[in-house]
């Protein structure tokens, strides 16, 4: 290897004397004093890079330092503001004003005159346990009784939800005049049973817009008979029930 260098350093001279030879004797110190140039500036380059780098070491360590110290004011400046923070108290003016002993026995008077006047109705262990154990019972059977009931409602409110769809889709419907088989199609329904109910409450319907004025009327008072007798069979029921 040293050997090998040495053959490059040779052929290097041995090139630049052959450069030598071929210049003019002019431009002969303008060669050597650029190649004295080249030389000093790498040299300082080498040595800028050998100082930089002994230097690392150090600068990394005084680096580390002064980001540690960094850390440290900021956590002590944090516990020092909490501290300060704890330490604050509220102003005189914004101190609720106490209680004063004429005020206090004014308070204690009032409050056993209301017990006096308040007596509790229930006073012994027993009867305590007595109580609680009407009010569970009573509870659980409200609890048994009212399930039928909100299966019941979670139907109506099922239906109803259906029935504001169907309205909707009503409303959105095309006119007669310009109904197409399609719309039709989509506004007829499909099952039987429900296909013959529809058909008889349209001519239902029709029949009672073709009556006179009183038989209406007749209807309507039978109507609101029926639904108040509903109504009250509904809340004997109820009643019956302990709802």
């Amino acid at each position: 290897m040293k050997l090998k260098r040495q053959q490059i350093l040779r052929k290097l001279h041995e090139k630049k004397l052959q450069e030598l030879d071929i210049l003019l004797a002019s431009e002969v110190e303008r060669f050597l004093n650029n190649e004295k140039a080249v030389a000093a500036t790498n040299i300082q380059t080498v040595w800028r890079g050998h100082r930089e780098r002994s230097r690392l070491k150090e600068r990394q360590y005084i680096t580390k330092q002064v980001h540690a110290a960094i850390t440290i004011q900021r956590k002590i400046r944090k516990w020092l503001d909490k501290k300060a923070v704890s330490k604050q108290t509220l102003p005189g003016y914004l101190k609720p004003s106490g209680l004063t002993d004429e005020r206090k026995m004014k308070l204690y008077h009032q409050i056993r005159q209301w017990q006096q006047q308040n007596p509790p109705n229930v006073k012994s262990k027993e009867e305590l346990e007595t109580v609680h154990m009407f009010a569970q019972n009573e509870l659980s059977r409200h609890y048994s009784h009212i399930r039928p009931y909100r299966n019941l409602e979670q139907q109506v409110e099922s239906l109803t939800a259906r029935l504001n769809t169907d309205m909707e889709l009503v409303q959105l419907a095309p006119d007669l005049d310009s109904a197409s088989m399609s719309d039709i199609d989509m506004y007829s329904c499909k099952p039987l049973p429900i296909k013959t109910a529809a058909k008889l409450l349209h001519s239902q319907t029709l029949k009672e817009l073709q009556q006179p004025w009183w038989k209406t009327l007749v209807k309507q008072d039978f109507e609101e008979y029926y639904d108040k007798k509903e109504e009250a069979e509904a809340e004997a029921h109820l009643q019956t029930l302990g709802i």
